[in-house]
């Protein structure tokens, strides 16, 4: 499993999904303004993320789908946040290293239909059985939420992809797991 596989399948689902992930990323940005509406609209984009890369057709609608999981959506991101901040209190590396090793949580939580916790817990022990992918899959999502925060216009484009890229990245690493599993 290559990280620029990932890259180009996660483009070319971006691409054929374009104007609905727009809209939806322009109403993740401006519905996080209310702050309360973050972390739902935010599962919202990984649920279309999902249906996209399984090949269902995706609606604009999709991106409200996260309040479906409201309560779990806010467990998730401040437990997460919580565990991230400890790490960056005990130097910059252990915080950047944990930041990646979550990024697969929102995708558990959703396709797995897992709690909070456990989603973490998950993807800490999925990140942690293939670090140098998740390594390489974390700087990519690095890159690409620097290249959209320093420059406004480009964070329309550049989330919908973090979020399909982490998404595909996750199912490539559950269908791994799932085919040792079977054999």
């Amino acid at each position: 499993m290559k990280v620029d596989d990932v890259v180009n399948e996660s483009i070319n689902v971006y691409k054929k999904n374009f104007v609905v992930f727009t809209i939806a990323t322009l109403i993740f940005m401006f519905g996080s303004i209310f702050i309360i509406t973050i972390a739902p609209l935010f599962l919202g984009l990984i649920y279309m993320s999902l249906k996209a890369i399984q090949g269902e057709e995706v609606e604009i609608a999709d991106v409200f789908k996260g309040f479906n999981y409201f309560i779990l959506s806010w467990i998730l991101l401040i437990v997460e946040s919580l565990v991230i901040l400890v790490g960056f209190i005990f130097l910059i590396i252990p915080g950047l290293l944990l930041s990646m090793m979550l990024l697969y949580s929102y995708a558990i939580l959703i396709n797995e239909n897992r709690g909070a916790i456990d989603s973490i817990q998950r993807s800490y022990k999925i990140a942690r059985r293939n670090f140098h992918f998740t390594l390489m899959v974390g700087v990519i999502y690095w890159v690409l939420s620097l290249l959209g925060f320093f420059t406004a216009i480009v964070v329309i484009f550049t989330t919908p992809i973090i979020s399909i890229f982490t998404t595909m990245a996750y199912l490539k690493l559950k269908e791994k797991e799932d085919s040792v599993a079977s054999n």
